[in-house]
């Protein structure tokens, strides 16, 4: 008789852990999209409140789909620039994008932005590598010590 007592027990505590975990995992799991028109909604809605992460996902899908679309591979781009650390490979993207007529205009305002960006910091480099440089001269002259 105890034996069975316990075999419902363990039974029916089984059955609420595993009734809780699915509970849980419908509450906590995000809304996947079921057809293409929710895929775009959803790569939108995330895209325009700046979740890149999410954004590139769901670009990523719609990429395959589409792989000649400018403003998917515009999107797409500006997500993994925004969200990856690779910098180079989005670049490809959106460069594929504005060669295409219908591109979005946001599209240029980041390449190019990339591109200043880019150019500035190269150019800190170089300046800086100048400045240590003749730093580490100026150091070198005052002890007469030469390189």
């Amino acid at each position: 008789m105890k034996y069975r007592i316990k075999t419902k027990f363990t039974s029916a505590i089984m059955f609420s852990i595993m009734a809780l975990s699915l509970l849980c995992n419908s509450l906590f799991a995000q809304k996947t999209p079921v057809n293409e028109s929710q895929l775009k909604k959803q790569a939108n809605n995330y895209f325009e409140d700046e979740d890149y992460a999410n954004a590139y996902l769901q670009y990523s899908q719609l990429l395959s789909l589409y792989p000649q679309d400018p403003n998917y591979n515009y999107r797409f781009g500006a997500c993994a620039l925004f969200s990856q650390a690779d910098k180079k490979k989005p670049i490809d993207y959106i460069e594929t994008a504005i060669k295409q007529p219908n591109v979005e205009n946001l599209a240029y305002f980041i390449l190019g932005a990339h591109t200043i960006l880019t150019t500035a910091l190269t150019m800190q480099y170089e300046h800086t590598s100048i400045l240590n440089k003749r730093h580490l001269h100026q150091i070198l002259k005052s002890t007469r010590l030469t390189i």
